[in-house]
């Protein structure tokens, strides 16, 4: 049951502010105990809504019986959300990623705050996934011949017929670094590889980003980053 939340009044040692505590902390365990009844285990998948610094807003889910990667919420489920705060029992950790999907469990801080903590598995990763390329913008502290950008991706459903395949972007952006444009191009290498015919006078080569609408594979690290590698396309200009 929901108790009222008094600004005034004291009798003797009891103030309002008191009272309003009390039943905060009873809606709190009436809560948990509504949620974790009949429960055989206390992690769970959720899908995570939104995030905040190290906070994330979530809806419990549960997997499709014929659909990989299909997850539907919970009707009645565990949830951050309480009233307008999406964060008031959120997840709190590192790493975090808007419309990824993991297993939690409950835990209390300090306070008494009901909070989530992802369960981590043994892998270095935490996510692989594939998206669409939206935008890059380009990084200004990457010299001319390191040239890198910071990608904006987003998820995406895929239509498939029998004579072509589309793709719908989903979900919130997502940002990506792609991992090829670590390597600094020379005279005789360009990005992986590429080298330019040298006779009898070397084009001019220039890094070019990743073509926006591409479809790549992105791994998510521990530190919350996401990256692909592609190579990249060379503007190529003859002398």
């Amino acid at each position: 049951m929901t108790f009222p939340q008094f600004i005034s009044g004291s009798d003797g040692r009891l103030t309002f502010s008191t009272l309003n505590e009390t039943f905060d902390r009873i809606e709190r365990l009436e809560r948990r105990e509504s949620i974790y009844r009949n429960r055989q285990t206390e992690s769970f998948p959720a899908k995570i809504l939104s995030v905040s610094g190290s906070l994330g807003s979530f809806v419990e889910v549960a997997p499709s019986a014929t659909q990989p990667n299909s997850w539907t919420e919970v009707p009645q489920g565990i949830r951050s959300t309480d009233g307008t705060n999406v964060f008031a029992f959120p997840i709190v950790g590192s790493g975090l990623s808007a419309d990824s999907v993991v297993f939690l469990t409950p835990a209390n801080a300090p306070d008494g705050t009901e909070i989530y903590l992802v369960v981590q598995g043994q892998s270095a990763t935490s996510n692989t996934f594939a998206a669409i390329v939206t935008a890059a913008a380009a990084l200004s502290g990457s010299g001319a011949t390191r040239k890198a950008w910071k990608y904006t991706i987003r998820r995406f459903t895929t239509t498939e017929t029998s004579t072509n395949v589309t793709y719908a972007e989903t979900g919130s952006n997502l940002f990506a670094y792609n991992g090829c444009e670590n390597n600094t191009d020379s005279t005789t290498v360009f990005g992986v590889g590429l080298k330019p015919d040298v006779t009898p006078t070397a084009p001019t080569l220039v890094r070019q980003p990743i073509k926006i609408g591409t479809v790549v594979l992105c791994v998510t690290e521990p530190s919350g980053l996401n990256f692909f590698s592609i190579p990249n396309g060379y503007e190529v200009t003859c002398p």
